[in-house]
């Protein structure tokens, strides 16, 4: 009887664990692996990426995960920084160069459910109302905007 009952416990963690394969982490090589597991929203991903972009650099390696987050980079980021952190200029152009990123191929972002962008067109309506004396990022925010909407409904 405990033979069978260690089999049967057996064989459910391997089911179980088995699964979670599904859908591998964006910010993780491997999907089991333990750290991509406590950050569900891959906050050091975006993090690192939002910090490098906000100094004015470019996509590189340190980024692999954030072309396969899509709507899921926004949710870190507004878990990550205050709505006033956010609106400042400097972040907002570094959030704009993250959105951008996080939804130039669509058909890669990993959960179907991150394709659809409620949270990152949310974040740039209340971007582009902070922005509205800066006609220059105003612009910057309505082309992000665009780009968003045309590359989820032309995948």
């Amino acid at each position: 009887m405990r033979m069978t009952l260690s089999l049967f416990a057996m064989l459910l963690a391997a089911s179980v664990l088995g699964g979670q394969g599904k859908v591998p982490h964006p910010c993780s090589a491997s999907p089991a692996d333990a750290a991509a597991l406590s950050d569900p929203y891959c906050y050091r991903c975006v993090d690192t990426a939002f910090e490098m972009l906000k100094g004015g650099g470019s996509f590189s390696g340190a980024f692999h995960g954030i072309p396969l987050m899509g709507d899921q980079a926004s949710i870190a980021i507004a878990k990550l920084w205050s709505a006033d952190e956010l609106a400042t200029a400097q972040n907002t152009r570094a959030y704009l160069r993250l959105v951008e990123i996080a939804f130039a191929n669509p058909a890669k972002i990993l959960r179907r459910e991150d394709r659809n962008p409620n949270v990152t067109l949310l974040l740039l309506d209340y971007l582009e109302i902070k922005q509205a004396q800066d006609a220059v990022l105003t612009k910057q925010i309505e082309f992000t905007k665009r780009f968003v909407k045309v590359s989820v409904d032309d995948p």
